[in-house]
């Protein structure tokens, strides 16, 4: 970002003018003694900051730097950016003591200077201080660093490996986050260093070198040494008999859970037979219901035998109707016997056995009706069978249930040592 045109209006003791810069990158500006010098700069940085020599951080008592007598100071500045040419103006109003910054894209009326106005307040400390060193002074020393790291440090930096790896020899791994911010890498660990460094400095000058122990009167070093070899076969001694005590604690732990593992899958599996039984158990209320079609048994047992005995009257009424329509019309004898036939009477005969055939059939259907009205009479009679041999099944159950458990008991017994 280059600075190309800077305009200057009731400014301080500065005339009314306007400065061009050119693409130039190094600007000397030339002149006698408050012929507005300093009132260039100043009213640049009022111009991308809202504070300048003689102002606080806030930029607060700023009419001052307005021409006295005048209603207002206007500061106008042109910016080269990579894409745009934007103006910036600010406007410093002496009766209500309010200043009104506004951007403006030159270049393209249409885009709006959002990005440039966020990138000022973004980097307004670095540029308070490249544009009034009064502010810099005024910081102290932790603000000093934190913004020179900001501007000199990069964002990320790769440590060397050595240098962690010494680090974390003398502070521990994992104390310094290497990946964080350089600055506070640097800082962090500059002060473990330092509290590190004090502590070993005063475990110095605290270390006292002891007095030698005065060797005991009468004492060799052969007496010592079989005395020392009396003691490590003591020890020996008593750590065999503490490991025997462990392994015989070992042994009985495992039968002691092989023990509650065996009966814990008896038990499991006498739950699991007690559930197979209960579960063809039937409910009272479906119970009640199947016993009441079973009942039905007998009526439907009469109910199929005269089913069949219709059934077996409709065949036969069907073989002679079928006999009957085989006759040619007209003829005078049977084709089988050779006897005279009376169509008429054949005629009437066949009519004859269609009516009883139909009435067969209606009461055949009547029939079907009445023993699907009984329902599944069979399938009752198959539940409450396997009802009733259930709970038997779980009486019988239950009675063996002492012999069982006692079965248990001794399998527990026998794992146990």
């Amino acid at each position: 970002m280059k600075v190309t045109k800077l305009r200057l209006e009731n400014f301080r003791i500065h005339k009314d003018s306007v400065l061009f810069f050119g693409d130039s990158s190094f600007i000397v500006i030339r002149g006698r003694n408050f012929a507005g010098k300093s009132a260039i700069g100043q009213g640049l940085s009022m111009c991308l900051t809202p504070t300048t020599s003689g102002l606080d951080p806030t930029g607060k008592g700023f009419i001052t730097k307005i021409k006295r007598g005048a209603p207002k100071a206007v500061i106008t500045a042109e910016f080269q950016t990579k894409h745009h040419l934007i103006q910036r103006t600010v406007t410093l109003n002496a009766s209500t003591a309010t200043r009104t910054p506004k951007s403006v894209c030159l270049s393209d009326p249409t885009w709006k200077p959002i990005p440039f106005d966020n990138l000022l307040e973004k980097q307004r400390p670095a540029l308070t201080v490249v544009l009034n060193t009064d502010a810099f002074l005024r910081m102290d020393e932790k603000e000093q660093k934190n913004l020179l790291a900001g501007l000199a440090l990069p964002s990320s930096y790769d440590f060397p490996p050595l240098v962690v790896a010494e680090v974390e020899t003398v502070l521990g791994q994992g104390t310094i986050n290497f990946a964080s911010d350089p600055f506070n890498v640097i800082n962090f660990a500059y002060k473990k260093l330092y509290d590190e460094r004090q502590i070993v400095n005063r475990q110095v000058k605290e270390f006292i070198i002891p007095e030698a122990v005065a060797a005991p009167e009468n004492v060799d070093s052969a007496s010592l040494q079989e005395q020392l070899t009396t003691l490590r076969m003591k020890r020996r001694e008593k750590e065999q008999e503490r490991d025997k005590a462990l392994a015989e604690a070992s042994k009985e732990e495992q039968a002691r859970t092989r023990a509650q593992a065996k009966v814990q899958q008896a038990m499991d599996s006498e739950d699991r037979r007690k559930a197979a039984i209960r579960e063809k158990l039937i409910k009272e209320g479906q119970l009640s219901y199947l016993r009441k079609m079973a009942t039905g048994k007998e009526e439907k047992d009469k109910l199929a035998a005269e089913r069949q005995q219709h059934v077996t009257m409709c065949d036969g009424l069907q073989r002679q109707i079928t006999m009957l329509e085989a006759i040619p019309w007209g003829a005078k004898t049977c084709p089988t016997c050779d006897q005279p036939v009376n169509q008429d009477a054949l005629k009437a005969l066949a009519m004859k056995l269609k009516e009883w055939q139909k009435e067969a059939n209606v009461a055949l259907t009547l029939m079907d009706q009445k023993i699907k009205a009984l329902g599944d009479v069979d399938g009752a009679l198959v539940l409450i069978t396997r009802h009733e041999d259930a709970l038997r099944e779980l009486d019988a159950f239950d009675e063996q249930a002492g012999e069982r458990q006692r079965q248990i008991e001794e399998a527990k017994q026998d794992e146990l040592p």
